[in-house]
C-alpha cells in the first residue's frame, strides 16, 4: 500500500519514478535503480547495503511506514537522491 501512495503522490505532483518492492534477499534484483528504500525493521542491513551497492539508501521513518505517509516518503526518497 505504500508503495502505491507514494506513486499516486509522484503522479499528481507529475514526478517520473519506478517504484518496486522487494524482500531484503532480492535486493540485488534492484542494483540498477538510483536509490534503495528500506522499511524500518530492516534498519540493522543498512550499512552493508551501503557497502555492497554504493547507492543512496533511505531508511524509512517508522511513523512514516506506519501511517503509509506516501508522499513523505516520497519527498525523503527524492531529497536523498538529490544530495
Amino acid at each position: 500500500m505504500l508503495l502505491q501512495k507514494m506513486q499516486k503522490a509522484a503522479d499528481e505532483q507529475g514526478v517520473r519514478v519506478q517504484i518496486e518492492a522487494c524482500g531484503t534477499g532480492d535486493v540485488s534484483y534492484f542494483k540498477h535503480y538510483n536509490i534503495l528504500l528500506l522499511a524500518p525493521q530492516t534498519a540493522h542491513l543498512e550499512e552493508a547495503l551501503k557497502e555492497q551497492y554504493h547507492m543512496p539508501i533511505l531508511l524509512i521513518d517508522g511513523l512514516d511506514y506506519g501511517s503509509l505517509a506516501g508522499a513523505a516518503v516520497l519527498k525523503k526518497a527524492l531529497e536523498k537522491y538529490s544530495e
